[in-house]
């Protein structure tokens, strides 16, 4: 038995000898490259369309693939607040890389991450039967193949950035554009040709170049390592904006409650939520108790600008500023328009730290008795905001512009354990 096995094993070895040989090319690993990001650069990101610009956000609508969409609008029409994004400058361990190398007028080239979500950037994602793309937030690849075609961006000295998707020595032009429906997603498509009109840049308003940046503007036509005369460039360079930034401090933190007449009662985000999953300020639970306390901390806020988009504190208060969610840091009131409704609400959203519109819907006062005060207005434009309850399950806080503060039911928020700066504490207040 062992003389036929090993004439089995010869008859094998023999065959196996007389085949055709396998291709080397067919058994060897593929040798892909391997990327390493680090930061170049974290801030605000906004859309820039001929000098329009607006926030972008992942807060929303997401895909079939339940992937979160990149858009500007919220359902009900307003613009998304700020939010933070990381540029990302990536290298590969080859000499040919899918992410290009940085060409002239570039500061950076890799990914976008969004900072509160590590790991996760800005990927293009093909629509089903459509022609353009939309962006989602998707894992970033840090594998150096066709992954990056889909990842890749470029930054300009001016904060202006550019999305890629294609090798150097492969330079399709891509438009990307906003499209027109409620969330204005950011859309992506090739064109033959990147003379369009209202083409869309990315952008990081709070960017300051280096001291060794060059003062040349990236846009959709400048990406390409190629000449182009400086009148070229001037005639479609846009206009940097400049942008202020706050700088917030804690001024004191406590579990909030409302007043009405008297009467008061906590207030928590711990229930309801908006179409857009955004967490909404209320004073009830579905059963109708009252929700339990937690705690919000002031924070006063000052601009580098003279002129400010957070409107001016009543004489005796503190601020402007904004109140976060103690166990929520970078968290916000935040006013939220409500479709087809004159009044807002107020949900739970990334604090803004740059001096825009955005302070319109965050910003607060606080009296010496601690009692809080809904500005919403820019400094020398006032106006008056009527805060009410609900008359809904959950009990929701509104707000509404109207002509005269003097209104009978007006509600206020309020620390009832609110000290002064002095050590003082706020006597609670009592009277209607």
């Amino acid at each position: 038995m062992l003389a036929n096995a090993f004439a089995t094993v010869l008859a094998a070895s023999a065959l196996l000898t007389s085949a055709a040989p396998v291709s080397r090319d067919v058994l060897e690993a593929k040798d892909v490259g391997v990327l390493t990001c680090t930061t170049f650069f974290t801030g605000p990101l906004q859309y820039n369309v001929g000098g329009d610009y607006g926030y972008l956000s992942f807060t929303g609508p997401k895909n079939e693939d339940g992937l979160p969409i990149l858009h500007s609008t919220r359902a009900n029409g307003d613009k998304v607040p700020a939010h933070d994004f990381t540029m990302k400058n990536c290298t590969s361990n080859k000499a040919k890389s899918f992410t290009g190398s940085i060409q002239g007028g570039e500061v950076a080239r890799g990914h976008i991450e969004l900072t509160s979500s590590p790991g996760k950037c800005i990927t293009r994602s093909t629509i089903p039967g459509k022609k353009h793309s939309e962006f989602v937030l998707d894992d970033c690849s840090y594998s150096d193949d066709s992954s990056q075609l889909f990842q890749s961006f470029a930054l300009g000295p001016k904060g202006y950035g550019e999305y890629l998707g294609h090798e150097d020595s492969n330079s399709p032009y891509w438009q990307v554009s906003l499209s027109s429906q409620k969330y204005k997603d950011v859309l992506a498509k090739i064109v033959d040709t990147n003379n369009i009109i209202n083409n869309l840049n990315f952008y990081f308003p709070t960017y300051v170049p280096g001291s060794k940046v060059k003062t040349r503007d990236v846009e959709a036509s400048e990406v390409e390592a190629r000449e182009v005369d400086s009148e070229d460039v001037e005639a479609r360079d846009v206009e940097e904006r400049d942008v202020g930034v706050l700088t917030c401090t804690t001024h004191f933190a406590g579990y909030l409650q409302y007043n009405l007449n008297g009467l008061y009662a906590n207030i928590s985000f711990t229930g309801p939520k908006t179409e857009d999953g955004l967490p909404i300020l209320h004073t009830a639970r579905a059963n109708g108790d009252e929700v339990p306390g937690h705690d919000f901390t002031f924070k006063t806020c000052v601009s580098n600008k003279a002129q400010s988009f957070m409107g001016p504190a009543p004489a005796g208060s503190s601020g402007p500023g904004h109140f976060e969610l103690s166990s929520t840091p970078g968290k916000c009131i935040t006013r939220h328009a409500m479709e087809g409704k004159k009044h807002s609400n107020f949900v739970l959203e990334d604090c803004s730290y740059s001096d825009d519109s955005s302070q319109l819907l965050q910003s607060f006062a606080l009296s010496a008795k601690g009692y809080a005060e809904f500005l919403g207005y820019r400094s020398g434009e006032k106006q008056d905001w009527r805060l009410t309850v609900s008359s809904q399950e959950y009990k929701d806080i509104l707000a509404e512009h109207v002509v005269t503060n003097n209104i009978v039911g007006n509600i206020d928020l309020y620390f009832p354990d609110y000290y002064t700066p002095s050590g003082t504490k706020g006597k609670r207040d009592l009277e209607a």
